[in-house]
């Protein structure tokens, strides 16, 4: 069984225009409102592909009841402890003409220490369950960036391997704490050390790092790039098939569901990447924000290619 953590969830709407124009007013060709954050992406995305997992984390307000309520619509286990505090609303605008997405994300609202420690007991009765837990997504404001350090120090005592994917100051505090799977995007990899990786050798070479620190899966993956893997058994590197990118919201969520789905089946290396690379693929090829269905999930499988580069 799979535990996903999401300490800051949202809902998320997405505004689907023709084409956006400064200064007058646009209207949407569609909306969509659908839970949204990192683990609970997760979550959404191994529910679709049948596999048994809980997301949990702290969910309150008026928003709270609604992304619960989308949560059983689409049939995700959850059991979230209730704070007083609302969960986020982020916005999503696609603009279809200029192929354009942008992203406004508020500041997940403080806890109690109170509610986080009843966060805290139903984490430790997850923990005793898990095959793997999943700490994604940002912090709440007044959250140190050790929190999910601390977490992973609990899962440690439990022997539950954890995967990891946060960015900035979080990831480079939590990276100590020896996660069993990072999973940050180019971006965040930059943020994170503060330099730029404008070449695969310097991603390479960063994830090599990463793993030589202790974890045992560096994963830095890089849009229509494709991705790269350090790990015991060697370097390995994705390339996903061309599309038309619709929607880019949820495609890291949607890869990291599939390394963890392919690595439940005990697949290679090889195989698990071009299970994830097929399944973000299918993720960003829609238009809305929305999962794909499992028949869809598998579509890019063959167009995929992962090779390994070095032992």
């Amino acid at each position: 069984m799979v535990t996903t953590v999401t300490l800051s969830p949202s809902l998320d709407k997405t505004y689907i225009v023709a084409e956006m124009k400064d200064d007058i007013l646009n209207y949407a060709k569609k909306t969509v409102l659908l839970p949204g954050s990192k683990g609970i992406n997760v979550s959404r995305l191994l529910s679709r592909l049948e596999v048994p997992n809980t997301a949990i984390g702290l969910s309150g307000g008026a928003f709270g009841g609604l992304l619960e309520s989308l949560m059983r619509q689409e049939k995700v286990e959850f059991d979230f402890t209730h704070s007083r505090s609302d969960i986020r609303f982020n916005v999503k605008i696609i603009d279809l003409a200029n192929s354009a997405f942008t992203d406004v994300n508020e500041r997940g609202e403080a806890v109690t220490e109170e509610e986080y420690q009843r966060f805290l007991e139903n984490y430790k009765v997850y923990l005793r369950r898990s095959d793997y837990v999943v700490l994604a997504g940002s912090l709440r404001d007044g959250m140190p960036e050790e929190t999910y350090a601390s977490l992973i120090q609990m899962a440690h005592q439990e022997k539950v391997p954890v995967f990891l994917d946060c960015c900035g100051g979080c990831l480079r505090r939590t990276l100590a704490a020896k996660p069993f799977l990072v999973a940050p995007n180019i971006h965040e990899l930059s943020d994170c050390f503060g330099e730029e990786f404008g070449s695969l050798d310097k991603v390479v070479e960063c994830a090599k790092q990463i793993h030589k620190n202790g974890i045992a899966y560096a994963i830095v993956t890089m849009g229509a790039d494709g991705a790269v893997l350090a790990c015991a058994n060697g370097v390995y590197k994705m390339t996903p098939p061309p599309v038309h990118t619709k929607n880019t919201t949820g495609a890291g969520d949607s890869f990291l569901a599939g390394i963890l789905y392919g690595m439940l089946r005990h697949a290679s290396e090889e195989e698990m990447l071009r299970i994830a690379g097929s399944v973000s693929t299918a993720k960003v090829a829609r238009e809305d924000t929305g999962m794909p269905d499992k028949n869809e999930l598998f579509d890019y499988y063959s167009q995929t290619r992962a090779i390994k580069i070095e032992d």
